[in-house]
């Protein structure tokens, strides 16, 4: 997901705000299935990265684009 709350500006450490913080990106590995999904594992691991990411996504065909700079939706 991709932080767009611009009234939160830092980590709290609660993740569940801390997702949000407007220009951050949030990545999740694990346990899914209470939201939907079909991965079954012991654990449900999240990441929040700082607000200022630069995000580049890569296609399957090999081209590259930038999504988001500085934090930043381009």
């Amino acid at each position: 997901g991709i932080g767009c709350n611009p009234v939160i500006t830092k980590a709290i450490g609660y993740i569940l705000t801390d997702e949000k913080i407007n220009g951050s990106v949030h990545v999740a590995f694990g346990f899914n299935k209470s939201f939907g999904g079909t991965s079954t594992s012991q654990m449900h691991w999240d990441f929040v990265t700082a607000p200022n990411a630069n995000i580049t996504v890569e296609y399957k065909d090999g081209t590259k684009r930038t999504i988001m700079e500085n934090g930043k939706l381009i």
